[in-house]
């Protein structure tokens, strides 16, 4: 009779615990740190950024070594990242999961021979660290 009270109690405790985390993680609200770029020095392109269909940023960007910085409230969880350019006739879309203190990076890169794609293609990732440029 003692050990299924501990039991009983020692459930509820992590059990609780569990749900004080959970409402934790899931109430809080983060900027995630979005970076928006591309590689190709010859040209300007435009670019339209829509995260869970909310525009983010939808401008022309041009090479010149430095990234369009935009902070989002996102919340923990997965987003669908919708990227396009009708100047190269290219969408891409992802869905990727962000924890608070991430972030997103988008860019552009042209055709190279590793990738073979006419109009060359987007690339989206996300990462926990700080995002530095070399």
């Amino acid at each position: 009779m003692y050990m299924k009270n501990k039991r009983i109690i020692f459930i509820g405790c992590l059990g609780l615990i569990i749900a004080l985390c959970g409402i934790y993680f899931y109430s809080r609200n983060p900027e995630t740190t979005i970076y928006i770029g591309m590689a190709n020095p010859s040209e300007n392109m435009d670019i339209l950024v829509k995260i869970d269909d909310n525009t983010i940023f939808d401008n022309t960007i041009s090479y010149r070594f430095q990234y369009n910085i935009r902070k989002v409230p996102l919340k923990t969880g997965f987003h669908k990242v919708y990227v396009h350019s009708n100047s190269k006739g290219l969408t891409t879309e992802k869905e990727i999961f962000l924890l608070f203190k991430q972030h997103l990076v988008i860019e552009y890169y042209p055709q190279t021979n590793d990738n073979n794609k006419k109009n060359g293609s987007f690339y989206i990732r996300n990462r926990l660290n700080p995002f530095y440029l070399e």
